[in-house]
């Protein structure tokens, strides 16, 4: 698990925009940093998720299954 937080939750998007540019532009490039930092640590396969909705759960199932690990 890598916590990549930019910061404590969306907004509402009914009201406002749900992040700003900056933290949207500061998400990418800390996807962008820890993807590359990975794949040059020699890691061949990436599973994205995110906390919240489950997301991590589906991923860490299909990482699981494409792995084939029993943990």
């Amino acid at each position: 698990m890598i916590d990549g937080k930019i910061a404590l939750g969306t907004h509402n998007y009914l009201e406002l925009p749900a992040m700003s540019r900056s933290q949207c532009e500061a998400a990418i490039d800390k996807g962008a940093q820890i993807t590359e930092a990975t794949l040059q640590a020699g890691c061949n396969c990436l599973g994205f998720g995110e906390m919240g909705i489950g997301n991590s759960s589906a991923s860490v199932l299909l990482m699981s299954a494409t792995c084939q690990s029993n943990e």
